[in-house]
């Protein structure tokens, strides 16, 4: 673990053109704390825009990111708790399927008495996640903080008391390479989000080549097939092209 902490703050020290900016730099605190936070299978950083939409530029997993997306469509989650939860910033639920499971006092469990995100817990539970972590960044600071570190797991009680020391100490860490790279925060971000939206459509492109090819579509009727099956389902259009895409040999 010191020697994680040291290459992270090694990172963070070098100058700003160095580290690769600060998506980059955020991008190595997510699998850091992967390394680093016992339980932890996957994470993620969302990050507030200057509108108030948030965008997730570092993930470990896709399905992070899928968490994430969901948590900004419903207006609520761990990760937007974490921004505007007062002291550490800390939003945990160790067992997303038990919705009146009791949870610690120092962390925000959610809208309200032990009652986690009504919304979003269920699509987390149908994605395979039952407990989460999510700290404000900075912590301590005075909400509504600029972003948030995610740590997901599939297992109930993952994530434990030492876990969010680590996590604290490393979201603190995020918090210095945002206050670093502030000048440059705001266009890498839209860049970030222009990378979301051209990923997704490369992803929509592969699943409409997949059907176009399995089953003699053209292109707009492949389109018009992941349409209905995102309306049926009520999942994204994007998730449905990635699922297509990810596991196209399976179905």
């Amino acid at each position: 673990m010191a020697r994680e902490f040291s290459a992270v703050a090694r990172m963070l020290s070098a100058p700003v053109g160095e580290t690769g900016g600060v998506v980059d730099v955020l991008d190595r605190v997510a699998h850091a704390a992967l390394k680093m936070i016992d339980g932890a299978e996957m994470v993620s950083v969302s990050l507030r825009l200057d509108d108030g939409a948030f965008t997730t530029p570092a993930r470990t997993d896709v399905v992070a990111g899928q968490l994430d997306q969901a948590q900004y469509e419903a207006g609520e989650g761990p990760c937007l708790a974490a921004t505007i939860t007062s002291g550490l910033g800390l939003a945990y639920h160790p067992d997303l399927a038990v919705p009146d499971h009791p949870v610690d006092a120092e962390a925000a469990p959610g809208e309200g008495d032990g009652v986690p995100w009504p919304t979003w817990g269920p699509r987390a539970v149908a994605l395979g996640v039952r407990c989460v972590l999510s700290t404000g960044i900075f912590p301590d600071g005075e909400p509504p903080r600029q972003a948030a570190l995610n740590c997901y797991s599939s297992l109930p009680h993952a994530l434990d008391h030492a876990d969010r020391d680590t996590a604290l100490l490393l979201a603190s860490f995020a918090g210095v390479a945002l206050h670093h790279t502030a000048a440059r925060t705001a266009a890498e971000l839209e860049a970030a989000h222009l990378r979301a939206a051209l990923s997704s459509r490369d992803v929509i492109g592969q699943a409409k080549g997949i059907l176009m090819e399995r089953h003699g579509y053209d292109a707009d009727r492949a389109f018009d097939a992941l349409t209905r099956a995102s309306q049926q389902l009520n999942v994204k259009l994007r998730d449905i092209a990635d699922t297509l895409a990810r596991r196209h040999r399976e179905l």
